[in-house]
């Protein structure tokens, strides 16, 4: 049970301490990255964490199906809308959208567990 909450208050101390090393460090004065580029990673790790921890099976591999099928949908938008591809604000929107779809997924996952 003390895992559970601990996954269910884990993407909140990941923001928290990313954004703590940002101030610290000053990253923002000299670097385009912000606390939710940083944060994926972590939340990422998460959620190979504790679904190996609640269901013995890694729920990365859908995760990663997820944010590929996302890639093409912003890529086609890209090429059917502005005749090009522009490799700098793809990288950047899908990176954000996957800070937004692992954090979503995660708490699907916890959710998810609490149910069971």
């Amino acid at each position: 049970m003390i895992l559970k909450i601990f996954a269910l208050i884990y993407p909140i101390i990941v923001i928290l301490l990313v954004s703590l090393f940002f101030r610290f460090f000053h990253i923002r004065s000299f670097s385009k990255f912000r606390v939710p580029d940083l944060a994926t990673f972590f939340i990422i790790f998460g959620i190979r964490f504790f679904s190996l921890k609640f269901t013995q099976m890694s729920a990365l591999p859908y995760f990663l199906i997820i944010i590929s099928i996302v890639g093409l949908i912003i890529l086609f938008n890209q090429l059917f809308r502005l005749r090009r591809f522009d490799l700098g604000s793809f990288i950047k929107l899908f990176w954000r959208l996957t800070f937004f779809i692992a954090l979503a997924f995660f708490y699907a996952m916890v959710i998810i567990s609490f149910i069971k």
